[in-house]
């Protein structure tokens, strides 16, 4: 199945991504279902780009179980696609046939998660000294 992102003027029940069902029948997929999806308009249909080919790629949830982010992050960009419905609230995450993990994803992976840690510390670290100054500014009132 071949999957495109696409331009839409209209927001609402719209996803941005197609699947082509048929040669140039195009559908998006915010409904997941695909039972009420919207067939894409010439206009639609004229800006869609594909993305990837689900021939070309496995899908994480091959067992039953729901596929985790974090598993599908740690293949390469090139490596990984995904088809999303509902404003990318329902994802299914496809990597490529024969990928790997790749470790220089992983490490930059790891090095982001760090940053972003630290920035979080850097915040309660601030949020911590704040309470602290409105605990000892109200024991101050009371003592008075």
């Amino acid at each position: 199945m071949k999957v495109y992102d696409y331009e839409s003027s209209e927001r609402h029940c719209r996803e941005g991504v197609a699947i082509e069902r048929e040669p140039g029948q195009f559908f998006d997929t915010f409904w997941a279902s695909g039972q009420d999806a919207h067939r894409l308009t010439a206009d639609e249909a004229a800006t869609a780009v594909l993305s990837f080919d689900t021939d070309n790629f496995d899908e994480l949830d091959k067992y039953g179980r729901a596929a985790r982010p974090s598993e599908w992050e740690q293949y390469a960009p090139k490596d990984r696609a995904l088809i999303t419905s509902q404003h990318g609230l329902q994802t299914r995450y496809f990597v490529r046939r024969g990928a790997v993990p790749d470790l220089g994803t992983q490490i930059e992976n790891a090095t982001h998660n760090v940053f972003d840690a630290e920035a979080d510390l850097r915040s309660a670290k601030r949020g911590l000294e704040s309470a602290k100054k409105i605990l000892a500014d109200l024991r101050e009132l009371s003592s008075k």
